[in-house]
């Protein structure tokens, strides 16, 4: 005996008493009944269970890959909001230096040579943290 399900896709089978609906499988062999609800010869709600049943079946593996699907993108998503947050502290401390370094011209509107290399420096951090990640 397998422990493999079914082979896929199942099917809806009516009994042709009306009371009773089977659920087959892609070969044909009888994989589960739905017997109707409200007396031996309501076949409605049989009917709506068995439709649901194999809907569900039918679509498990496709359920399974989005699911793994959307694992990934969550994955990948935390991945890029840590990077998002560390180019953020990276501009931050940028727009932090040139606002400190504001004032320090000199007469003729040149940086200070410790601000141009600061400033640099920081320009230097932030460009090689966009092109480092980039695709």
């Amino acid at each position: 005996m397998s422990n493999e399900p079914s082979p896929r896709p199942w099917r809806v089978e009516e009994n042709s008493l009306g009371w009773k609906t089977c659920i087959v499988d892609a070969n044909g062999n009888d994989v589960a009944s739905c017997w109707g609800g409200e007396g031996i010869n309501s076949a409605e709600p049989a009917q709506a269970d068995a439709a649901l049943i194999v809907d569900a079946v039918n679509l498990h593996d496709v359920t399974r890959e989005d699911r793994h699907k959307l694992q990934e993108a969550n994955e990948e998503l935390f991945v890029l909001r840590d990077e998002r947050d560390r180019l953020r502290d990276i501009v931050k401390r940028l727009a932090d230096k040139l606002e400190a370094h504001r004032g320090i011209f000199t007469g003729a509107g040149v940086y200070s040579q410790t601000a141009q290399e600061e400033t640099s420096k920081l320009l230097r951090e932030a460009r090689a943290a966009i092109v480092e990640d980039a695709p």
